[in-house]
């Protein structure tokens, strides 16, 4: 669940840190479904597409490097995860179970010092809020060893700017425009 909120993309009102498992699944996301668990998700993909997991709130890092150190033994690929947070602190702490996955630093106000806290943190990424981007932006990332991934191009005018930027991929409510 990406939202703090139930609200936005199910059926109930109320914040997800206050319900069950079981009272979560079952409220309706749409059409009968129900909001799938991570594992579900990756079962589901079954190491077909890569998959980003956003470190979004407190304590997630040891979770999400639990979580990818047991679908490795189920025999994906290293490269099929890339960990993002706006939070260092989560970053760092999932540097420090040695998670050798990629991670990328998301953030929405710019400042120069982002590429240098990036770089600090060994991220392979910066993800950037979409508005935040040009070409110089992307240039500057890519001297000091960054690939960009800003978030959330939806339009199909947004998806061809930022390929003409030379963005190496991006964050997309609408995979089928891409």
């Amino acid at each position: 669940m990406h939202d703090r909120k139930v609200n936005t993309t199910t059926n109930g009102a109320a914040s997800v840190k206050d319900k069950t498992l079981s009272e979560l699944k079952m409220l309706d996301a749409g059409k009968g479904q129900r909001i799938p668990t991570a594992d579900e998700v990756l079962d589901l993909i079954n190491s077909k597409v890569g998959v980003n997991i956003e470190l979004n709130g407190p304590g997630t890092a040891m979770k999400a490097a639990r979580l990818i150190s047991l679908y490795l033994n189920k025999g994906w690929d290293l490269g099929n995860f890339l960990v993002s947070s706006f939070s260092f602190w989560e970053l760092r702490r999932f540097k420090s179970f040695d998670c050798s996955a990629k991670t990328g630093l998301l953030f929405e106000d710019f400042t120069y010092d982002i590429f240098r806290i990036a770089t600090g943190l060994d991220c392979y990424s910066i993800n950037p809020r979409i508005d935040l981007v040009n070409k110089r932006f992307v240039e500057y990332a890519h001297r000091v060893g960054l690939k960009v991934f800003p978030y959330t191009a939806n339009s199909p005018e947004d998806i061809r700017r930022l390929k003409e930027m030379g963005a190496d991929g991006l964050f997309s409510d609408f995979p089928d425009r891409l």
